[in-house]
Formats: structure tokens, sequence, C-alpha cells
């Protein structure tokens, strides 16, 4: 019964999308802003359309000059591009290129202390945040934070805190991110909205879904507007909590502020659907979400084939994975299901071919079954049973 209601929940919300997008069409959204790119790439791409039909209808009206200066009018930044001298990015980059050479072969202190001293260019939060930003490892990076704070009197600001914060929650280092955040708040410097929802999101990619329900929260407090990605997170830490009614409050709001489901949320869905056994309804969003034009990404693609997989549809899976094909996504190492579910249904020739485009080098034949293959499928088997 709690599976029916969570099936139809998810359909309303979709439903909700298929209407917002309806009215989109007819009526000019409530921020202006949201979609005015999109409606100028949308202008343009229509002048092309229609030039394109006069031409193959009418060909004693070619294109002038005239058209194509209107159409590349329209796809002009509404800001004008900021102008930045050639000599100054080049020096610019050889000293943060210098710096994170040290960096890398851990120089001593006083070694960094005159590279930083006779550097050519101001040394300053915008250096130090982009010397963050560059190829060195995270332990290094912070090390570097910690000293500029500590021994070179260095003031951190809301750009250096954040860039680390960034580069501790990609290495997921999640418990040395709180702290730092925690130092952050504590030294007075000023939460952007840009922190707050990379940290909320890095702290939903570790899966510690109270400090994401906490994050949530505190943007609420502090009356920043989330992005697609922080809905999208929020929704799916609601879908794991089996908060339903909850998830349609926030779906409408999200719609309300026309923010438009992305690829990502519709994966959200996707996923749980999978989990409660739904599989051909997951099929029917993957299908609504195209029509919408939000294409899929590998990820969705790999819950519904494996859905397909476990419940031993291979013809349906089949099918799905030939649609993936055709949006140029190659099948990774988290398709083996789909191997397994074929060599169980006597398609061996098929399991290979999928098998060579997992892993190219396993297979030893084009048509036939090698016995690393059959070793690494028995290894699979068992993990399943197990599982």
């Amino acid at each position: 019964m709690q599976t029916e209601c969570y099936e139809n929940l998810l359909f309303s919300l979709v439903s909700m999308h298929h209407i917002s997008m309806q009215l989109h069409r007819f009526r000019m959204p409530s921020s202006l802003t949201s979609f005015q790119s999109f409606r100028g790439m949308y202008r343009s791409l229509t002048l092309v359309s229609t030039s394109n039909e006069t031409m193959m209808t009418d060909n004693s009206s070619p294109i002038t000059s005239d058209h194509v200066e209107f159409r590349l009018e329209l796809l002009k930044p509404n800001k004008p591009l900021p102008e930045v001298a050639v000599e100054e990015f080049f020096t610019r980059s050889r000293a943060i290129s210098q710096v994170a050479d040290l960096l890398n072969k851990g120089a001593d202190e006083d070694e960094l202390k005159g590279a930083l001293r006779n550097l050519p260019v101001i040394f300053d939060s915008l250096l130090v945040s982009q010397i963050l930003k560059a190829d060195i490892p995270c332990d290094v990076s912070l090390a570097f934070f910690q000293w500029l704070k500590s021994r070179y009197e260095f003031q951190h600001n809301t750009y250096t805190y954040g860039v680390m914060l960034n580069n501790l929650g990609r290495a997921g280092q999640i418990h040395q991110m709180k702290l730092l955040f925690e130092e952050m708040k504590s030294n007075g410097c000023e939460i952007s909205r840009i922190t707050l929802s990379n940290v909320m999101l890095w702290y939903y990619k570790a899966k510690d879904m109270r400090y994401v329900a906490r994050h949530w929260n505190l943007l609420r407090r502090e009356g920043t507007q989330p992005s697609t990605a922080i809905y999208a997170s929020y929704i799916d830490f609601l879908a794991r909590s089996r908060r339903f009614t909850k998830i349609a409050v926030i779906f409408e709001e999200m719609m309300r502020r026309d923010y438009l489901p992305s690829s990502r949320l519709y994966t959200v869905f996707i996923e749980h659907l999978v989990n409660a056994g739904k599989v051909e309804d997951a099929a029917k969003i993957l299908e609504l979400m195209q029509h919408m034009l939000v294409f899929p990404s590998r990820v969705t693609y790999k819950f519904i084939i494996n859905g397909f997989a476990k419940t031993g549809k291979v013809e349906r899976m089949l099918e799905t994975l030939e649609e993936m094909r055709e949006y140029f996504h190659k099948p990774a190492k988290q398709f083996m299901p789909a191997v397994i579910a074929l060599q169980k249904a006597g398609m061996v020739n098929e399991a290979a071919v999928l098998m060579e485009e997992i892993q190219p080098k396993v297979v030893e034949g084009a048509g036939s079954i090698g016995p690393r293959l059959m070793k690494m499928m028995m290894m699979m088997q068992q993990m399943l049973i197990l599982s």
C-alpha cells in the first residue's frame, strides 16, 4: 500500500512538471531573468530554422547579411565582457604555477616565504584562491591554508574558505570540512549562497543525510534561494526518509520559483521507483523526461537497466541498453548485472559483446566467452546470491 502511494505521488509530481512546461509555452515566467538566456537562444534557433525553411521552399530569397547580423545580435551577452590585460593574465598564471610547484615538491617554510615575497603580483585573497584551486593534493592545500593563517598573518575570507571547503568535500574529507565550516562561521566570515549549497551537496554525496537536512534548514534561515541541485538533494533525502507529503510541497515550491526539474531530479525519482520494484513505472518516467527535452544521464539508465536485469526482463533491458547507446553513453562496470542476466537467459554472445564494451581487455574472442570472463561472471553471481 505504501509503495502504491509512493508511485502515485511520483507520477503526480511529474504531471505537475508537464503542466508547468505547457504553461511556460503561453506565458512569461514569474522570474524574468530565470529563462532569459533560454529564450534568447530559442529565438535565434527559431530564426535559423525559419531561414532554412525559406531557403528550401523559396530559392529566390537567400539569407542576407542583415539577417545574419540580427541573429548574432540576439546571441550577444547582455553585459559587456571584462577587459583583462594579456600580460597581466600570464604573469598571474606563472605566479600561481610557481607556488603550486613549490607546494607539490614539499618546499620548506623559508623557501616558501621567499617565493611569496618575490611574486610579481599582489599576494591577496584572489591569488590564494587560485593557488588552492591548482593541481595540488588536498592535504597539501589544507596545510598551505593553515600555514597562511598562522605564519604569514594572512586573513582568510569567504572566497578562500569556500575553495578550501570544496577541496575537502571533493577529497571526501567530510569531517575536516565540518570543522572548517564551523571555523568559518566562528571567524565571522560571510557564508555565501554558493558555499552553503556546495557544502550541502558534498554532504549529500557522502550520504550524510542528517547534515543535508541541517544545511537545508540553515539555507531556509539565511533566506537563501536553493538551486535545482539543492532541491534534488533534499527531495532525495525526503524520499529516503519516506516523507512523501513533504516532497509534493517542496516540488511545488520549486516549480513556483521557475526551477524546472533536471536530469538529476528525475534520476532520484527513478532510483526510488526501481528500489521499490516498480521498474516499468521508472521506465515511463524515463520516457516522459525525454518528451520534456530533459536528457537522461548514464546513471539514470543504470538504475533502469539493472532493474530490468534483476527482474529477468531481458528484452526490455536490451531495448533500454540500445536507447542508452543512442545517447552516446557507454556501459561501465556498474552494468555487470545486465551481463549476468544475459548469461542466465542463455544469450552468451550478447553477454560477451556487452562485457567487451564494459572491459574490452577481458574478452578474448569476438563471439565466444573466454575463461577470464566466465570467472568474473561466476564471481558476480556469487556476490548477488550473498546480497
